[in-house]
């Protein structure tokens, strides 16, 4: 399936899916839950209240996409091509999703949760975690040097263990930098 500058709602009907092409596309409200999206390739799309969870995104092309409000539990966004990747992250539920040894610095978050999320290894350099829930996220040999974690919620760092030179926290958070060391703090 090819589509150009096209509007998909949730009455669409959807058959197979691997290997599609959407550029400059709309989709609101479709429910793509477990969808084999394997070698599909999206360009300029937005997804709008969108369920995405759980879909196969081996080699999925994600460039310059934006997702609002949408579901994407347990997405593997690691497996997908990393050619150009861009992909912006606007109130979304992105729980339990896998971001493990990828070169995420192309990824936006604007609020929403990623609880759960494993970023071992990944590349976040610079990237800026806005009004985000990270509660029980992973970060382990993560590239931190220049987040921002200012205005997010739950996440656990250990500067021993990952690298965040010139990272930003807010002082009243600082917390969740020294937790896996059992200081008192009080």
């Amino acid at each position: 399936m090819d589509a150009y500058d096209q509007r998909f709602t949730r009455d669409t009907e959807w058959g197979d899916l691997k290997d599609a092409r959407f550029e400059a596309c709309t989709f609101e409200g479709v429910d793509w839950k477990g969808k084999d999206l394997r070698g599909a390739r999206f360009e300029e799309c937005s997804f709008v209240e969108c369920d995405l969870s759980n879909v196969r995104t081996l080699g999925l092309g994600l460039q310059d996409v934006t997702f609002q409000r949408c579901k994407l539990l347990g997405m593997d966004f690691a497996s997908c091509n990393t050619l150009g990747l861009e992909v912006r992250l606007e109130e979304c539920v992105v729980d339990s999703a896998n971001f493990e040894g990828m070169d995420a610095k192309g990824v936006v978050w604007r609020g929403g949760r990623a609880r759960g999320a494993d970023f071992t290894g990944a590349n976040l350099e610079g990237v800026e975690f806005h009004d985000l829930d990270l509660t029980d996220a992973v970060f382990e040999r993560t590239r931190l040097e220049g987040a921002d974690f200012r205005t997010a919620t739950g996440w656990r760092i250990r500067p021993d263990e990952n690298r965040v030179r010139g990272a930003k926290f807010r002082r009243d958070d600082l917390e969740g930098l020294v937790s896996g060391w059992h200081l008192d703090l009080s």
